[in-house]
């Protein structure tokens, strides 16, 4: 898929340079009638200064592939309902399919990977066409070779578009509703140190805190899960210094609080 790197390199979170990006995200094309890979860039605003670089250097920072150069997600994908029915079961909705959904537990991840990465979005459970032929994309040689009669269509988006397609979503997030939760920031990190922008100045974000500012602990003290009904729970974790605190205590439910379903 040409986002490996993605996957394993973990960055520093820094909250404040971070929501200037995501209030100010934006994708220009040079030629606006004929948007392309060539003539596509990216801007934002961080520390005052206006930063610009083009969708090729993009990927070049992110280790991320410039193979498929499409800017532009597929409609009318062929092999998609055949493709979920053989992961999934049935048809492909998009919107109506769910993560859960996928039987095998090594494309159940990477789906949730491909979601967070490049789809971060308020219901990532759910599947949307750009995450399906990402995934599709990710195992195209082992559709070919498995004769399963799922149709072959290359996939034609380019993996870095997904990305800061998804960061001006946010955008638009926060503009509509200033409650929205993001879970790509950290990801922000490496432009913010290719434009050579000053760090020190601004407060990181690390260990406990970046795992709350992921939605994965609610505070520095408990543990935020969903049970297979949907419903969020909140678990306290012991700690280190009080002996009586060595066991996790048992989930508890906050007071109306339920998650999406899963």
């Amino acid at each position: 898929m040409g986002i490996a790197p993605l996957c394993y390199q973990a960055q520093e979170l820094y909250p404040d340079l971070a929501r200037q990006v995501l209030a100010t995200a934006t994708i220009t094309y040079k030629d606006s009638s004929a948007p392309s890979y060539a003539n596509c860039s990216f801007s934002f605003m961080a520390e005052g200064e206006y930063c610009s670089l083009s969708l090729d250097k993009l990927n070049e920072i992110y280790e991320i592939a410039n193979e498929p150069r499409g800017v532009a997600v597929a409609k009318n994908f062929a092999p998609s309902n055949a493709f979920w029915d053989f992961i999934a079961n049935g048809n492909f909705t998009p919107g109506k399919a769910y993560q859960s959904q996928i039987r095998n537990p090594t494309l159940r991840v990477i789906g949730k990977i491909i979601s967070n990465l490049l789809f971060a979005k308020d219901q990532t459970s759910k599947v949307t066409n750009g995450e399906l032929q990402t995934l599709y994309a990710g195992i195209e040689g082992e559709i070919r070779a498995s004769g399963s009669g799922i149709p072959i269509q290359k996939v034609k988006t380019n993996p870095g578009f997904h990305f800061i397609t998804m960061l001006c979503e946010r955008r638009q997030c926060h503009m509509h509703d200033s409650n929205k939760k993001d879970r790509s920031d950290s990801l922000l990190t490496p432009l913010f140190k290719h434009f050579g922008i000053d760090l020190s100045k601004y407060k990181v974000n690390t260990e406990i805190q970046y795992l709350m500012a992921c939605h994965i602990m609610r505070d520095e003290d408990t543990y935020s899960s969903f049970d297979k009904e949907g419903t969020q729970l909140f678990t306290k974790l012991p700690h280190p210094q009080d002996p009586q605190a060595q066991r996790a205590r048992q989930p508890t439910l906050p007071p109306t609080t339920r998650a999406p379903m899963h």
